[in-house]
């Protein structure tokens, strides 16, 4: 019996979760869309970007996965890369032309997102790729509140807002092993 398709998102959501490419392949081989979403919104560049599989995130972006797609917390799998302190994923996201000042839900950019867990690299990271696209000023790159990166006090919970949220609740999933499902 042929797997219906739901079966086919989870494959290749999980593959992608996972670091297993033949999973993926064979979700894509099947007819998966690689922007294909579950029911949080999740995709196979989210997992790859929360986890750090840099190859297969790159593999999935050379296939036309979407950077910026939002699952229904409006994470982008630059959030969950910066929420996860993947710096790498971050890079090959930000190459990609990944946008971070995308707001979520609770309006946190993914600049946010990092300064909120003091993940100083992510933002200079970010404000490299800020400023090899030529514009001294790129608003492509400042926090929710609209600060330049190169403006950021160093304390981060002065401009990321409320204390004490929950990062499950800002991140709209659960947590295996500091890694978002």
């Amino acid at each position: 019996m042929a797997p219906q398709y739901s079966e086919i998102v989870d494959l290749l959501i999980d593959g992608a979760r996972y670091n297993d490419a033949e999973d993926v392949q064979s979700a894509l081989d099947q007819g998966a869309d690689i922007n294909s979403q579950d029911e949080q919104g999740r995709s196979a560049a989210h997992m790859a970007a929360a986890n750090g599989h840099v190859d297969l995130l790159q593999n999935l972006i050379d296939r036309g996965a979407t950077v910026n797609l939002a699952n229904i917390e409006g994470n982008t799998p630059l959030h969950w890369a910066c929420v996860n302190n993947q710096n790498a994923a971050v890079r090959v996201l930000m190459q990609a032309g990944a946008n971070a000042s995308a707001l979520n839900t609770h309006e946190n950019t993914p600049v946010d997102e990092a300064l909120l867990r003091e993940y100083q690299k992510l933002v200079d990271t970010i404000n490299e790729f800020s400023s090899k696209s030529g514009a001294g000023g790129n608003t492509n790159c400042t926090t929710e509140g609209g600060a330049e990166i190169d403006d950021v006090p160093d304390d981060a919970e002065e401009v990321a807002g409320e204390e004490g949220d929950d990062e499950d609740e800002l991140m709209g999933g659960d947590r295996e092993e500091g890694r978002i499902d």
